[in-house]
Order: structure tokens, then C-alpha cells, then sequence
């Protein structure tokens, strides 16, 4: 078979490849808004704080990313309160905050509940009660840096 060659042939093959490579990009396009709008790929900010990045966080991030591998985590490390605001001007799309905030127009949900505790010896004035509050512990411990205050004055009155 004979193949003949113009410029009109190839300008028509030029508009079929143009067309052609318009609508695979429209079908991409579509098929992505469609994943973003089931939220099944996308990027997900996510407010944590220190304490927060590891132990049970950090499986149920670990578990969300298994379940949705194109759904990008992105992490901001800061305070409750800061991750909070955050979330408030839309810097941030969740954040795992301590405490209950009370946000206008969002949720707040208790994901869990973790136990602290508290390590002091057996002849600390603290050890035999059965609770131990926030502010006991402001009040009642010396810092390393109190201490070595305390040490610097008592030596520079002492000289």
C-alpha cells in the first residue's frame, strides 16, 4: 500500500495527536479529582506535638498511610495551642492537641486516653499519696537549674 505524504495529511494527524493527548490528560484529570474528592490520594496536614510522634500515633499514622499510600503526610511539629490556631486558619487540616480546646466551628474528639506516671523515690515527701496533681509538681520539684542556682548563691555568700 502506497502512502502519500502532504501538509495537510500531516496537519490532520498533528490535530488527531493533539486531540487525542487532550483527552487522556481530561480522563487523568477527572480520575484524579475524582481520588481528591473520595480522599483517596491527596496530601493531609497534620498538627502533632513532641510528646505525641511516637508510640500509639505513630502506629495509627503508620496504619492510615498502609491504607491510603497516596495520600501525602505532612507533619508540623509545634504546641497544642499553636497546632490549634492552626487547624483555625486552615494552615493545618488535623492536629492532635492535649486537652479539650474549644474551637468555633470544628469538632474536638477524645482519641485516647494515656497514663502518665510519675517516678520519684520512696523518701520523697510525695511517695506515699495516692494522687499527684499538675501543680504538685510545679511547686513541689526543684529544677536542675534551680538547684543550680541555689548551689551559686549559697557558694558566692559563703566566699
Amino acid at each position: 500500500m502506497a502512502s502519500f505524504w502532504s501538509p495537510e495529511r500531516d496537519s490532520l494527524l498533528e490535530v488527531h495527536h493533539l486531540h487525542a493527548l487532550t483527552s487522556q490528560r481530561d480522563r487523568a484529570r477527572t480520575l484524579t479529582l475524582g481520588a481528591i474528592q473520595r480522599g483517596d490520594t491527596g496530601e493531609l496536614r497534620i498538627g502533632v506535638t513532641s510528646s505525641m510522634a511516637t508510640g500509639f500515633l505513630a502506629n495509627v499514622l503508620g496504619l492510615f498511610t498502609a491504607r491510603f499510600p497516596s495520600i501525602v503526610l505532612t507533619f508540623e511539629e509545634a504546641s497544642s495551642q499553636a497546632n490549634a490556631a492552626s487547624v483555625l486558619d486552615s494552615r493545618l487540616d488535623v492536629a492532635f492537641v492535649l486537652g479539650t480546646p474549644q474551637l468555633p466551628n470544628h469538632q474536638t474528639r477524645r482519641l485516647w486516653d494515656e497514663e502518665v506516671y510519675f517516678v520519684i523515690p520512696a523518701t520523697h515527701k510525695f511517695a506515699g499519696r495516692s494522687q499527684i496533681t499538675w501543680r504538685d509538681v510545679r511547686v513541689g520539684f526543684e529544677t536542675h537549674a534551680d538547684r543550680a542556682k541555689r548551689r551559686s548563691m549559697s557558694m558566692a555568700a559563703a566566699a
